[in-house]
């Protein structure tokens, strides 16, 4: 009984990440722990960068309404409801897209990557669109 008692037992969690929902919280925490807080995103740590552009799209979408977060087989990094529709968006801020990392947001027929690019695609049947344009987007709903 003891052996079958530590077989359902709970798994340690891992090490999370901690992302700021406002770039100025993200600086603001650097100064406090005297990092140098660089004046461009370009002299960003790289780590940084996509987890920036991931805050910045889920606080711009919050303000529209309810926002969430799809932990599958995959992940989706913002999912948000608007007209009684549920729209799942993934936000890519590399240049080169891996068709492994995208599978989870490839099930939903209203998917949407949001991505580093110039101009519009298609990987896996899902829509990638340059991510200013998806904020234009949002922002004009």
């Amino acid at each position: 009984m003891d052996q079958q008692f530590l077989l359902l037992a709970a798994a340690p969690k891992k090490a999370r990440k901690l992302f700021f929902a406002d770039p100025f919280i993200h600086h603001s925490v650097r100064q406090f722990l005297d990092l140098p807080v660089p004046s461009r995103i370009e002299d960003l740590e790289k780590d940084e960068i996509p987890g920036l552009v991931e805050s910045c799209f889920v606080s711009h979408f919050k303000r529209g309404g309810p926002t969430f977060y799809i932990k599958a087989r995959g992940e989706v990094d913002l999912a948000y409801v608007r007209e009684g529709r549920f729209w799942p968006v993934e936000v890519k801020w590399t240049r080169d897209l891996r068709p492994e990392e995208l599978q989870q947001v490839a099930k939903y027929p209203n998917g949407l990557i949001a991505a580093r690019t110039r101009r519009a695609a298609s990987i896996l049947s899902v829509p990638v669109l340059p991510a200013p344009v998806v904020l234009l987007r949002a922002a004009a709903d």
